[in-house]
């Protein structure tokens, strides 16, 4: 009987070791991927600022998305780590019902941070495809414009070319009825 206790008290003690382990394992994990997730707005950021052909305006709008995305992640790392340091101090049946209800958390976390990294990185590459359109566009009719003035200018060109040639033309006129009548 003493033995079948200890036992089944053994046995509870290894599995609440294994849920810690793995809570902490898990917890470890999550850390380094909201981690990963700072690296990479704050790599975004830094290409997008580092744009010279972007406008001000459109800096500054990517700089206050990308810090309102990190103050989030700041504070879903800090409410991790509350965690993993809450998670030291429970037994076998509540590490088991921690880790489910852990790892459900874990699950929605992650999606509300694949969701709100799509959608800064899908608004900043929507405001900078519509200011690449934009600069497109403007390129286009400025080379239009361009056109336009070249064939202006070859249009006067031309004009000024005949006008010369006819005046050519009236002065060697004038020039042999000048010697015509002298000849006479």
């Amino acid at each position: 009987m003493e033995q079948k206790r200890r036992r089944n008290r053994d046995h509870g003690l290894f599995l609440t070791k294994q849920y810690h382990l793995k809570l902490k394992q898990a917890a470890r994990q999550i850390q380094e991927e909201m981690l990963q997730d700072r690296r990479l707005l704050a790599e975004f950021e830094a290409r997008i600022l580092a744009e010279t052909q972007l406008d001000e305006a459109l800096k500054r709008e990517t700089r206050t998305e990308m810090d309102k995305a990190n103050a989030i992640l700041c504070q879903l790392l800090e409410r991790e780590r509350q965690r993993a340091r809450e998670m030291e101090f429970v037994f076998h049946e509540d590490a088991r019902r921690m880790w489910e209800k852990q790892e459900a958390r874990w699950t929605a976390e992650q999606e509300a941070r694949s969701r709100l990294l799509h959608e800064v990185l899908t608004g900043i590459r929507q405001q900078i495809s519509a200011k690449l359109e934009a600069n497109l566009a403007a390129q286009q009719e400025m080379l239009s414009e361009r056109e336009r003035l070249l064939a202006s200018v070859e249009e006067a060109r031309a004009q000024m070319e005949a006008k010369q040639k006819e005046m050519e033309e009236n002065s060697r006129l004038w020039a042999s009825d000048v010697e015509a009548q002298v000849s006479l």
